[in-house]
């Protein structure tokens, strides 16, 4: 996962058409999306590779999924300080958000039952899933037949 800005953010436009100027568009990321690409060499050609760019940080859809969430969540600051401010996370020894990745695992627990909606509100979450699901195909009902069943 990478967060990373390409130019001044205020020129950026939503792409899910909010108010503000503060989020990328989808052009916008797959143009970076080429970029990040063009520096992996051979390795961009790997048919399962899939590079998320949150706007902020990944912490951004943890707090989305812990949150009331909007099409501008993306351009939160300091979403891991936003998981402290609600208590989500605490801070390290020295005041800073405290990134233990078995609680960002059970924080990640609600972003799975919240994905649908999520995907709705959130763009760069909905095309990271969309791009994984390109890759993964979808169980015919043949292999769901075929597969094993709990005794009831």
């Amino acid at each position: 996962m990478l967060a990373l800005c390409v130019r001044d953010r205020r020129t950026f436009r939503c792409s899910k058409r909010c108010s503000t100027s503060c989020c990328p568009t989808a052009d916008d990321n797959e143009a970076l999306c080429r970029t990040v690409k063009s520096w992996l060499g051979e390795g961009a050609s790997f048919p399962g590779l899939v590079i998320a760019i949150p706007t902020e940080a990944t912490e951004t859809w943890l707090f989305a999924a812990h949150s009331s969430p909007t099409p501008t969540i993306e351009a939160v600051k300091q979403p891991a300080a936003q998981l402290v401010k609600a208590g989500l996370i605490g801070p390290d020894e020295h005041g800073k958000p405290c990134k233990d990745a078995a609680r960002y695992r059970e924080l990640a627990v609600a972003l799975g039952e919240k994905l649908g909606h999520l995907r709705a509100v959130v763009g760069e979450l909905d095309r990271f899933c969309a791009k994984i699901e390109a890759l993964v195909p979808a169980p015919s009902s043949a292999s769901r037949a075929a597969e094993p069943r709990a005794p009831s």
